[in-house]
């Protein structure tokens, strides 16, 4: 029967964040998962700018570029891609 289970890891400054890495060591644990049955799920935000004018509009426009080309969550945490289930916002900043 399928479940869900809530694993917290903790990473330090300099190491690289790895969901499959803290499944791993949960499964040493003692939790009994496949990791070919996990599903993970990412909130992710369409950052949009509204049209202004003056330098206001232009540190909008600027600050949405960046955080659509910044790296994704899913990415970062080293997830399978496969099984990631993106759940999306749009915000009019």
């Amino acid at each position: 029967m399928p479940s869900v289970h809530a694993v917290h890891a903790r990473f330090g400054f300099m190491e690289t964040p790895d969901v499959t890495e803290a499944i791993r060591g949960a499964r040493q644990r003692g939790l009994r998962i496949n990791d070919a049955d996990c599903t993970y799920f990412v909130g992710w935000h369409l950052v949009r700018a509204k049209p202004r004018s003056g330098l206001s509009g232009l540190k909008a426009e600027v600050f949405a570029y960046l955080q659509r080309r910044s790296t994704q969550a899913a990415e970062f945490f080293r997830m399978p891609t496969k099984r990631v289930v993106m759940l999306a916002t749009e915000i009019d900043i």
